[in-house]
């Protein structure tokens, strides 16, 4: 899922043109050492998702799409020490799901 919603730089969101300098950094946050997993998508992570949509109704949230919810289905599955995202809507997620969901720590 993550490799399908990053699949453009912003400089090709200017001129829609993919260069193959851009392509290979694209590639290497999957194959780098930066705390990146690769987690197949599953029943469990399914279920998960599920309960947190059921969730969200009962508390009267919506808005969010499923790949929003199956990110965070999954860093539950994998019982991660904490979750990054742009999204800060999906922070509220933090005091719901036992795992600080935050903001992107960035390279000194």
């Amino acid at each position: 899922l993550s490799k399908t919603e990053v699949a453009f730089t912003a400089m090709e969101q200017l001129h829609r043109a993919t260069t193959a300098e851009e392509e290979a950094r694209i590639d290497k946050i999957w194959s780098a050492n930066l705390g990146l997993k690769i987690v197949e998508y599953n029943d469990l992570v399914a279920l998960i998702a599920r309960d947190i949509r059921r969730d969200d109704m009962n508390r009267g949230w919506s808005g969010y799409r499923a790949p929003d919810i199956i990110h965070l289905a999954t860093a539950r599955f994998m019982q991660v020490d904490e979750m990054h995202t742009l999204d800060v809507g999906l922070h509220r997620y933090s005091n719901v799901l036992g795992f600080p969901v935050t903001n992107p720590l960035s390279p000194q």
